[in-house]
């Protein structure tokens, strides 16, 4: 069982807290490889609570999480999962990874792309999942990739599974976005845009996609 804890006697570590030093390793790591990172600033709350909106946290459940980060979507994810549930957070940033393995204890984490989600879920003898959500920087991927991990998304997910991503209104009319909305359009029976979260740095929505 992949659980979670909600003593509030715990540290803050324990409890699933961003770290006080997530912007600065955030900045740090977009510093040293902008392009798998995307962004100065971590996700706010509010953004993180839009992600996790359209999953069903009521029954036990397999959720993915690609690019956790510093981590603050994934303390949405852990607020609500209940016990029984699984987590997977898939980090190919091996900083990153290393700090959400500490801040979240009882979650478990890969330090590995999200391109290899199929091999990942076969190694936990795992055959789909509920639930994927995204914080990958979708523009700033290398040609190819795109439709190579959201390939593997779709296999992976249940029938009636839910993949969530959000994207940036300042970048809408790069190709790179267009290419994202065509590509979910393809793959995904049903896609929806969500309301625009503008205190989150650049403001930002989510793509809500059902296999």
């Amino acid at each position: 069982m992949l659980g979670i804890l909600h003593n509030d006697s715990r540290s803050r570590v324990a409890r699933g807290e961003r770290l006080p030093n997530a912007t600065l390793s955030l900045f740090s790591q977009f510093l040293r490889s902008p392009r798998s990172v995307g962004s100065v600033l971590p996700s706010s709350r509010g953004l993180a609570k839009l992600m996790v909106e359209p999953v069903d946290f009521t029954s036990p459940l397999t959720i993915i999480e690609f690019g956790p980060g510093t981590g603050t979507i994934t303390s949405c994810i852990a607020e609500r999962l209940r016990p029984q549930s699984r987590y997977i957070g898939i980090e190919t940033n091996k900083k990153f990874f290393e700090d959400v393995s500490i801040q979240f204890p009882n979650l478990h984490f890969v330090n590995r792309s999200a391109v290899e989600i199929e091999p990942i879920l076969q190694s936990f003898n795992i055959k789909s999942v509920n639930a994927i959500l995204s914080g990958i920087p979708w523009a700033s991927l290398p040609a190819g990739l795109q439709p190579e991990i959201l390939d593997g998304a779709v296999r992976s997910l249940h029938p009636g599974g839910v993949f969530v991503t959000f994207a940036y209104v300042s970048g809408l009319l790069l190709p790179a976005a267009q290419t994202l909305r065509r590509q979910l359009k393809a793959r995904f029976s049903n896609v929806q845009t969500s309301r625009v979260i503008w205190n989150n740095f650049p403001p930002a929505f989510t793509y809500v996609c059902q296999r």
